[in-house]
C-alpha cells in the first residue's frame, strides 16, 4: 500500500472552540463531537478515534488534537473523542496524538532525571496501550504522533530515550557523516503552534515505505519533543531517520497501514500540503479496513 498525497491546501477551518469553563471531557467529547458531525453531515468514509487525556480542554484552535480532527475530516472521515472512562464508540482507524510523558515502567524503567514525575498518567498509557494492541491484533490502521509514536513503540515491546538532551547520543555511522547536533524541542516550535506547520529539522525516509512514498527521500520536518526511540520494537521497521540517527518514523513489518511519526504531519499539512497524504491513506485504509470486518 502506498500513500495517496493530497495536493489540495486544507481548506475548512475547525469550528470555533467555546467549551464552557470547568466543562467535563465528556461534555467536551459531546460539543466536539457534535460540531464535527455537522461539518461532515453524515457522509464520512469512516470514523477515527482519537485518544485524548482526561485533562485536555482545547482553548484554541492551533492545539494538537484539534488539527488532527481537521486533517481527518480534509480526509473524508469523521473523529472521535476517547479518553479513560468514555462511553463505548465504535471506530475504524486511531489517530495517536502528541501530549504527556510515557511512564518508563511500561518498558522496565524508573522514572529518571530528565523526566517530571508528576508528569505521567498511568490509567492514560494503559487506555493507549489497549487501544495500540488490539488494533495491531486486528490489522485496524492507526498513525502515531509523537507521543503516539513513542507509546507505540513501548506498546509493541520497545524502549524509549527518556530524556533527549541529557541521555541521547547519535548513533554509530550518522555522527561522523553529518556531524550536526540536532535541536530536537525548539523553545519556538513548544510555545507557538503556528511555529509547527514548517520543518526545521531534515530528514532521511527509507526507500519503499509510506512516507518514502509521500515526501521522498529527504524532506524538512518539525520537532517538538523531548523523547525518543531507544530500543525499536521486533515488530516494526524504521522508515525515517534523524540526521542524528534518531527514529523520525515506524510502521509495522508487513502492515504499512500501521505507522508513526516522530514530528507532527497534522501541523506540517499546512505548510506543505503533501502531509494530508497521511491523513488520506489513513481514512482510505479505515474505510477498508472497515468493509473487510463484514
Amino acid at each position: 500500500m502506498q500513500i495517496r498525497p493530497s495536493w489540495s491546501n486544507p481548506a475548512i477551518p475547525h469550528p470555533a472552540v467555546n467549551i464552557p469553563a470547568g466543562a467535563s471531557i465528556d461534555q467536551v467529547a459531546g460539543q466536539l463531537e457534535d460540531l464535527w458531525e455537522k461539518r461532515t453531515q453524515g457522509e464520512h468514509k469512516a470514523v477515527v478515534a482519537i485518544p485524548t487525556e482526561r485533562s485536555w480542554r482545547p482553548t484554541q484552535l492551533e492545539d494538537d488534537v484539534l488539527e488532527i480532527a481537521d486533517a481527518i475530516m480534509d480526509a473524508g472521515g469523521l473523529p472521535k473523542l476517547v479518553y479513560v472512562g468514555a462511553p463505548p464508540k465504535e471506530f475504524d482507524a486511531l489517530a495517536i496524538p502528541g501530549g504527556i510523558d510515557v511512564h518508563p515502567k511500561n518498558y522496565g524503567e524508573e522514572i529518571g532525571p530528565g523526566m517530571d514525575p508528576k508528569e505521567p498518567d498511568p490509567a492514560f498509557d494503559d487506555l493507549e496501550i489497549g487501544l495500540i494492541r488490539d488494533a495491531h491484533a486486528s490489522g485496524m490502521p492507526f498513525l502515531g504522533h509523537c507521543r503516539g509514536f513513542q507509546i507505540t513503540n513501548v506498546a509493541l515491546g520497545g524502549t524509549l530515550i527518556q530524556d533527549i538532551p541529557t541521555e541521547f547520543k547519535p548513533r554509530e555511522g550518522f555522527e561522523a557523516k553529518y556531524g550536526t547536533p540536532v535541536n530536537h524541542r525548539p523553545e519556538a516550535s513548544r510555545r507557538d503552534y503556528v511555529a509547527r506547520h514548517d520543518g526545521v529539522q531534515l530528514i532521511v525516509t527509507e526507500p519503499g515505505s509510506n512516507v518514502h512514498a509521500l515526501v521522498g527521500e529527504l524532506d524538512s520536518v518539525n520537532t517538538v519533543h523531548h523523547q525518543g526511540v531507544k530500543d525499536l520494537s521486533p515488530q516494526l521497521e524504521v522508515t525515517a531517520w534523524g540526521l542524528d540517527g534518531m527514529v523520525e518514523g515506524f510502521q509495522v513489518k508487513d502492515n504499512p497501514t500501521q505507522q508513526g511519526y516522530q514530528f507532527h504531519p497534522e501541523s506540517l499539512r499546512y505548510g506543505d500540503p503533501r502531509y494530508q497524504g497521511l491523513y488520506d491513506g489513513l481514512v482510505s485504509d479505515a474505510s477498508a479496513w472497515r468493509a473487510r470486518q463484514g
